[in-house]
């Protein structure tokens, strides 16, 4: 599983009164993480065992590619808090990542028996459902893969939010290159709501993905970026870079350029993201 894990699985569980969490929490919505983490650190000489803190340098840890360092501080955040569905949800999905990286069966185990534990705790629990929806879907079966039982969860993700479900369905139709498929729930979707931020962003994005429609999914995406960035996609700095693709492929070159700058502008403090636009622009 190689979906980026975002900043929702945490955010829900982060309501500090520390000015300095405070602070690092705004830093870290900014996308300034390498400022965010020396706030953390202080506040943790202090509160070593703050499971608030500890989410948040975690998420320092991983955003900062130190996966081994994030999985061993959210295992001090599950043994703290155990019972803390959306601390399981967060382990459980930096393992499940972590496993796709390194091709580790044991990891894949521990990352889905930590889902199944955030779901039993909280069974509206939309992060970890999703999670493990995907996991269901794409892990091969000698580590827990069922497809039956990805379809089960998906279902259940529609009825708690419509919206995301709907992003977890296109999401996993486009892994599958079924681009068609893909393009034609986007249409279904923005028949009903031509203003929704993730329905056009997912339109643009399996545009570029599938090569198709280009023009339609450069409008879309131009509409994502007049708006505020919904926290069910991703957004204006992978708004641009999507744009950015489809000028490409078009061969508008300076419209591609515009945005592949624009997008390294704007995620500049994720190296992932910077190298990633890097690589598309060649």
């Amino acid at each position: 599983m190689t979906r980026k894990i975002t900043l929702l699985l945490c955010l829900g569980l982060i309501s500090l009164n520390a000015a300095d969490l405070g602070q690092a929490q705004k830093l870290i919505q900014s996308r300034r993480v390498p400022e965010a983490r020396p706030l953390i650190e202080q506040h943790l000489k202090t509160q070593p065992n703050d499971v608030e803190a500890l989410v948040l340098l975690g998420q320092c840890q991983l955003e900062m590619l130190e996966s081994e360092q994030a999985m061993k501080t959210l295992e001090t955040v599950v043994e703290l808090a155990p019972k803390n569905s959306k601390v399981q949800a967060l382990y459980g999905s930096i393992l499940i990542a972590e496993a796709s990286r390194k091709s580790s069966i044991s990891y894949s185990r521990k990352g889905k028996s930590a889902l199944e534990k955030a779901i039993e705790l909280d069974p509206n629990n939309i992060d970890a459902l999703d999670a493990l929806a995907y996991f269901y879907r794409f892990a091969p079966w000698i580590a827990g893969g069922d497809s039956s039982r990805a379809q089960v969860l998906v279902k259940r993700i529609l009825v708690l939010d419509p919206v995301r479900g709907f992003a977890v369905k296109v999401g996993m139709l486009a892994k599958d290159k079924k681009f068609d498929e893909a393009l034609a729930l986007c249409d279904q979707n923005l028949a009903k709501d031509r203003n929704n931020y993730v329905f056009l962003y997912e339109f643009g994005r399996i545009c570029g993905m599938a090569s198709k429609r280009q023009a339609e999914g450069i409008l879309a995406l131009e509409k994502c970026l007049k708006m505020e960035p919904s926290q069910a996609a991703l957004g204006h700095d992978w708004a641009s870079f999507r744009l950015a693709v489809l000028h490409k492929q078009l061969a508008q070159v300076d419209q591609a350029n515009h945005y592949f700058d624009e997008a390294a502008k704007l995620g500049s403090a994720d190296s992932n993201f910077v190298a990633r636009v890097a690589k598309a622009r060649k």
